[in-house]
């Protein structure tokens, strides 16, 4: 039991850090919406904080790669064979992302936040987005997850409990207001989760999530 505190402690203390770095690089829209600041000092502000954010976003990264990219610990032994194919969390996510263009969802308050500062500021927006936000939430929801939380995954029930859990939490830091938004974080986070116990590598899952931002970075960029 104490050890399980410990985790959650531990857990606690890196998703504050990473939303202290992301706040520094996203204080953009924040400033924007305080009366009566000289638009010079907004923006010799912004990229103040976005140095400070980028900087303790890549001491985090490196600290939460450095104790949990190079553990194995996390005994896996599902060995259903069609659970072990790559290509259907890929397929399931390429399905749901055609599924939001057939029945349109309403952006939740998260969505909406980096529309504003994509919009705005479109460098830093990038790195944060595109770059930081997907090592960090995977390394965090995945990695961090399975390694403390979820050592042992012997069959496909605990392998479900995972999924659940991680895609949940996933989905409630997105902010999502109605179920439909909740559904649309919690399955993205399934198809990672999926994808890392598939190839036991935490990059694949990053790289599908940078896909995910990017292609949503460039919707934004070029059609918004």
């Amino acid at each position: 039991m104490l050890k399980f505190i410990k985790h959650v402690a531990l857990l606690f203390l890196y998703f504050v850090a990473y939303q202290i770095a992301s706040g520094f690089l996203m204080v953009g829209p924040t400033l924007q919406s305080i009366p009566d600041i000289p638009a010079q000092l907004i923006d010799s502000t912004i990229w103040i904080c976005a140095i400070i954010g980028l900087v303790l976003s890549i001491a985090l990264i490196i600290l939460l790669w450095k104790y949990i990219y190079p553990r194995h610990s996390v005994d896996y032994r599902v060995t259903a064979s069609w659970f072990h194919k790559s290509q259907w969390p890929i397929l399931l996510y390429i399905a749901f992302f055609i599924f939001q263009f057939i029945v349109p969802v309403p952006e939740s308050e998260n969505q909406k936040l980096v529309i504003e500062f994509v919009s705005a500021y479109p460098l830093i927006a990038f790195s944060s987005v595109v770059v930081f936000a997907p090592i960090l939430e995977e390394l965090i929801f995945r990695g961090f997850f399975a390694t403390y939380f979820f050592p042992k995954m012997a069959d496909m029930k605990a392998v479900g409990i995972y999924l659940l859990v991680t895609g949940s939490l996933f989905s409630l830091v997105h902010m999502p207001a109605t179920l439909p938004q909740f559904l649309i974080y919690f399955t993205m986070g399934l198809n990672l989760g999926w994808l890392y116990l598939i190839r036991r590598d935490i990059r694949y899952p990053i790289a599908l999530h940078m896909l995910n931002n990017g292609i949503s970075y460039l919707m934004i960029v070029f059609l918004v």
